[in-house]
């Protein structure tokens, strides 16, 4: 199981609730019947925004309101996070003010938004339109580079918008239709960050659930290190032969960790060795939570795995 399916406790960004409503009468008749239809025509992507490669970065609880563990996994790993991810339900409005401060201390920003236990088919027939709306253009506004993950791990049946509640098809509509949205509304300093978990055998196969190039800037990847004798290739390998199959987009691993024990600091150099060998891969962002026994990716404290961390990633980024 993955390390972030226990993760709906979100952190909020604001409290503040924006309710759906259907934004029909804000939208024009001929966008409203594009994006009705579930497929709108695709509003191309010209924001120059991207990423950058050879990345490290961090998410750790309470964050981005509390920044002390963030900071103390800096400190301890060495290596200063260049990105950063948290999770925040879909009812919640942007929070301009928050984002503005990770990205000042030169982290950039993904915000995961999770869709709760609202079906997507609401909104992919547009009855979340309005609070989109409202959110494109305060990114808009915000204007610097900013990731969206939109409900990640689809592929797996542990949350309400995976395989096990949702159809393939009600996704790609979904995801489609917002993506349509922010662009729609000058909201082109997103990056799109689509975000499978790994294969794990009792995943759905994700080809299915691709929205296509046009409404992805990224492939995100949700992979772990759970039992001593995994590496890289082996967490890694079937699913990057999955995605490569249908679309050729950079990845980042936007959830990765090893569990505690005599392995660690060799998975470790496994995970670094793997990004070496796969120039696809932009880099990566350490779960830094302790979910339940079996799933535990605190980094803190343990010395061995700090050291094959820093020595790895001071070559990582030379």
């Amino acid at each position: 199981m993955s390390g972030a399916r226990r993760a709906m406790s979100a952190l909020a960004v604001t409290v503040a609730v924006a309710l759906p409503v259907s934004a029909c009468a804000t939208m024009s008749a001929v966008a409203h019947k594009a994006a009705a239809q579930g497929n709108p025509a695709p509003v191309p992507d010209r924001s120059g925004t991207r990423l950058g490669s050879h990345l490290i970065g961090y998410t750790t609880p309470d964050f981005p309101d509390g920044m002390a563990p963030f900071r103390q996994l800096e400190k301890e790993t060495g290596v200063a996070a260049r990105v950063a991810t948290w999770y925040t339900p879909m009812s919640l409005p942007f929070h301009p003010q928050t984002v503005a401060r990770i990205s000042a201390q030169g982290v950039v920003p993904i915000v995961e938004i999770d869709s709760g236990t609202t079906p997507l088919a609401r909104v992919a027939d547009g009855e979340w339109d309005k609070h989109f709306i409202a959110y494109a253009r305060a990114v808009a506004a915000y204007s610097s580079p900013i990731g969206i993950d939109f409900d990640h791990e689809f592929n797996g049946p542990w949350f309400r918008w995976g395989y096990a509640h949702t159809k393939a098809a009600t996704f790609v509509a979904a995801w489609r239709r917002i993506v349509w949205l922010f662009r729609e509304n000058g909201a082109r300093n997103v990056m799109w960050i689509w975000n499978p978990n790994v294969d794990l055998g009792d995943t759905t196969a994700i080809g299915p659930w691709y929205p296509g190039d046009q409404y992805v800037t990224y492939v995100g990847l949700d992979g772990y290190f759970v039992h001593p004798g995994q590496t890289f290739s082996t967490v890694f390998g079937p699913t990057l032969r999955q995605v490569n199959a249908f679309t050729h987009k950079s990845i980042l691993i936007t959830e990765t960790g090893a569990n505690p024990g005599a392995q660690r600091a060799a998975q470790i150099d496994s995970l670094f060795a793997g990004l070496e060998a796969t120039p696809q891969i932009l880099g990566f962002i350490w779960f830094d939570f302790n979910k339940y026994a079996g799933h535990d990716w605190v980094l803190q404290g343990d010395m061995p795995a700090l050291r094959a961390f820093h020595a790895a990633a001071q070559q990582y980024q030379k």
